[in-house]
């Protein structure tokens, strides 16, 4: 019961503490499935469309209320938008700040439903054949850049699981008690041993390609504290742990995937998923890179078992051109 009035009163506080605001996070993340860029023109372009979407289910549905055919209709209509907008009242700046806080993709099906409702809408209203396979076609086209965009997504969280697997197996991670990256050790340790979970598979393969990567050294390395983390500054936000980012400079080759290893003075490691520099979809499509020259990743230092001096390689992960080291 406690937890009710928890949410009961975080749902009121929200609404009295961003007002308006959640009017247009709502219009957003119900056109979230046209957000591809991630700034201030594509938060319009998503806003907007989320809008008109509304507007015309509304408006279709209202004038056709009293139509027997329409009931499921109605109701997953009903069902999602109310359902929306619960979601945004309560999760508006909850985990990060603004409007990225209701653009996460478990947030989206939502919008997708009403925007199917809308695309059947318009085809009961239209007899054109070419309009509905135009509009067939501009589906399509989002659906493949959509799907570009999402494999690059899901990559990263199998990296990022691989990677994970890594630094607990090695017994790298501050892990004692929970924390906001990993669950607790004996947790861990508990479903090992029960064969609930095992992370020697993943484990095996961050090996493998350790293994048969290539070793390059940068030229330079910054590792700096994050003057603004987007989870502290949440409503959720307060956790003690300081947000740290590694930039790494060189000449590294165009590689699948690169990983960052920080060795401390005990000759102990830990390896991260080194991002480059980030690009459209478009770019990625059309451009063929052969080198690059720069690395980041944000992480909490403070969760690992480090003893500085750090010392700092990038491993190439089935590099696409050969670079001198």
């Amino acid at each position: 019961m406690a937890s009710d009035d928890v949410a009961s009163s975080s749902f009121i506080q929200n609404v009295f503490k961003y007002k308006f605001e959640l009017i247009w996070a709502y219009f957003l993340s119900l056109g979230g499935v046209f957000q591809y860029i991630s700034n201030y023109q594509g938060f319009a372009v998503s806003g907007v469309l989320g809008i008109l979407i509304f507007t015309g289910c509304s408006w279709f549905l209202l004038k056709h209320w009293k139509e027997k055919d329409l009931d499921f209709e109605k109701l997953v209509f009903l069902f999602m938008a109310s359902s929306l907008a619960i979601i945004v009242l309560n999760r508006y700046n909850y985990w990060v700040i603004g409007y990225e806080s209701v653009l996460v993709p478990r947030y989206k099906i939502y919008g997708v439903i009403i925007l199917i409702l809308a695309i059947s809408f318009v085809f009961k209203r239209i007899n054109s054949t070419t309009v509905k396979a135009s509009i067939t076609l501009i589906i399509i086209i989002m659906y493949i850049f959509w799907l570009l965009k999402s494999w690059y997504l899901i990559t990263l969280k199998k990296e990022t699981q691989m990677i994970d697997a890594y630094n607990l197996e090695k017994g790298m991670v501050r892990n004692d008690v929970a924390n906001n990256t990993f669950e607790a050790r004996y947790k861990y340790d508990y479903l090992k041993k029960n064969g609930y979970f095992n992370a020697n598979e993943l484990y095996n393969e961050v090996l493998l390609k350790i293994k048969n990567g290539t070793i390059f050294y940068p030229e330079k390395v910054t590792l700096k504290y994050v003057d603004f983390d987007p989870t502290f500054e949440s409503d959720w936000g307060g956790k003690k742990t300081v947000l740290n980012k590694i930039f790494i400079y060189g000449t590294f080759p165009a590689s699948e995937t690169y990983f960052i290893q920080l060795i401390d003075k005990n000759n102990k490691a830990i390896i991260l998923n080194g991002f480059r520099r980030p690009n459209s979809i478009l770019y990625r499509l059309f451009t063929k890179e052969n080198k690059i020259d720069f690395l980041s990743k944000e992480f909490e230092m403070e969760y690992f078992k480090l003893e500085k001096p750090l010392t700092c390689r990038v491993i190439c992960v089935n590099p696409v051109a050969s670079t001198q080291k």
